[in-house]
């Protein structure tokens, strides 16, 4: 892959990081909270910020 390509797709892991982290912080959080699952969302979450130094690195 070239510079540009990791730069793309590393831009896009992060963009989509924060979405997740929106929409579960906004939208989803009763859903969350009354399935027990806001722990494990947030973890994912979470680990789907590791991914873009990951790509750049």
């Amino acid at each position: 892959m070239n510079k540009r390509t990791t730069l793309v797709i590393g831009a896009l892991a992060g963009m989509t990081a924060v979405a997740l982290g929106a929409f579960g912080a906004h939208a989803l959080k009763a859903r969350l909270v009354a399935a027990g699952r806001l722990d494990t969302y947030n973890l994912a979450v979470e680990y789907q910020f590791y991914h873009p130094p990951a790509f750049w690195g």
